[in-house]
């Protein structure tokens, strides 16, 4: 009779925890996409306060330990990319990020031209919203959208060394600073203590973001919870018109660009695209470049890029190339300009574009920093600026649209620079395998 009961009990355990149990083993996509749906419906079925609730704390907790580690992950890993390399690698490497950041951003910034011009044919001009909306978005961007060059140069200049580790708008000067103690490093030798500690606390690092990641399932569902739920469709119909061709736009920029990009180097696009869905996946819900870092860098490894490559050119790509960004500025600039019946000749969409790239470099860790700088670009062309205000509302959706672009450029690079510089294993990236998502079995 007590075997008979332990069975039994051994059956309830296994019924109760075999869909966890299943759950856990699923691939990084999988467990992603199930989470994704599970919030869909919860949230359409039952939208409740406490639904809402729970949505947000996960959402939260998970946000923020995105967040923690990112200084760390910077610090580390460009400090160990060049104490670990040769200077002329460095040289040679840097040249063709550089290179193709800029070519890429253009492209980016140019796209987002002619978005905003199909966008004013098909629709005309984009319907106003409600003044109850516009006051809750004045409320999130501060008051008024003054942008100064010279306050924006100073804001990016930290008090103190800690403060780079302790606030992310100060993101460009901790590369400045990373690179410098990496070039410091590097003088003194592979060998020589400092550069063996910085290895083994990248390794720290990496292993610190490898647990986090294990809650990203969970925090997605927060995120879907807390977008939908909390969504106020009405005004989401009267901007239609920006969602219903800046969003394919910008997934045609994602489709083709790299595409072409990669048959001109004689490379299989569609290998590339699925091995670089966990990071496109994972940044298109956290809306961070920086905190994709270590996905991304795990993707350019199963494509077989050099490490030496994918440590220096993730770890820049993150922060400095923002080809959705550069979409973004120039696409909403433009239709600021249509909005105002403003004729833009050749010279000023020019303009438009190198601006949008150079703001968009820049705009990593700044709060609120695209709807500032998209003020600023709209008083150098004399544009009414209150075209923001309308933007601002789904600005949340293009910004996770263009996150995962950012971050697929960040790939795209790294590959393209590996193959140009004959550092790329062939045989690995045509070798059809996703990565194994060791953290999440």
């Amino acid at each position: 009779m007590t075997i008979i009961k332990t069975n039994r009990f051994e059956r309830v355990i296994s019924v109760l925890f075999s869909p966890i149990i299943k759950f856990s083993k699923l691939s990084f996509n999988k467990k992603l996409l199930i989470m994704f749906v599970l919030a869909l419906v919860l949230v359409l079925v039952y939208p409740s306060s406490t639904l809402l609730e729970i949505g947000k704390t996960l959402k939260d907790v998970f946000l923020t330990l995105l967040k923690s580690p990112v200084p760390l992950i910077i610090f580390t890993g460009i400090v160990t990319a060049i104490c670990t390399s040769e200077i002329n690698t460095i040289i040679k490497i840097g040249k063709k990020v550089m290179f193709f950041i800029i070519l890429f951003g253009i492209i980016g910034a140019t796209a987002g031209m002619v978005t905003a011009n199909i966008m004013h044919v098909s629709f005309g001009e984009i319907d106003s919203v409600s003044s109850t909306s516009l006051s809750n978005v004045s409320n999130t961007i501060g008051q008024g959208t003054e942008f100064k060059v010279t306050e924006y140069l100073v804001s990016m200049i930290p008090p103190s060394f800690l403060d780079m580790f302790l606030d992310l708008k100060y993101a460009l000067a901790l590369i400045a600073f990373s690179a410098v103690f990496g070039i410091f490093l590097l003088k003194l030798g592979k060998e020589s203590v400092l550069s063996k500690g910085m290895v083994e606390l990248n390794k720290f690092v990496t292993y610190m973001v490898d647990l986090i990641i294990k809650f990203t399932p969970y925090g997605i569902f927060g995120i879907v919870i807390t977008m939908i739920g909390g969504q106020d469709w009405e005004e989401i119909k009267k901007l239609f018109s920006l969602l219903a061709i800046g969003v394919p736009a910008l997934f045609l920029l994602y489709a083709v660009l790299p595409a072409i990009s990669l048959i001109m180097v004689r490379l299989n696009p569609l290998i590339f695209y699925k091995k670089v869905s966990p990071a496109s996946l994972f940044s298109f819900f956290s809306a961070s470049s920086v905190a994709t870092i270590q996905i991304t860098e795990e993707a350019t490894e199963n494509m077989g890029v050099s490490k030496s490559n994918r440590d220096f050119t993730i770890y820049i790509g993150a922060t400095m190339n923002m080809v959705g960004t550069a979409f973004c500025l120039s696409m909403y600039t433009v239709m600021g300009a249509n909005q105002d019946s403003l004729e833009l000749i050749i010279l000023q969409y020019f303009l438009i574009a190198i601006i949008s790239l150079t703001m968009a470099i820049g705009i990593a860790g700044v709060p609120s920093a695209s709807l500032f700088m998209l003020a600023f670009i709209l008083s150098i062309f004399g544009i009414d600026p209150s075209i923001i205000i309308t933007i601002a509302i789904t600005d949340r959706i293009f910004d996770m649209c263009r996150t995962s672009i950012n971050v697929t450029f960040d790939a795209l690079i790294a590959v393209i620079v590996d193959k140009l510089n004959g550092k790329l294993d062939e045989k690995q990236y045509n070798l059809d395998s996703s990565i194994e998502d060791k953290h999440h079995h």
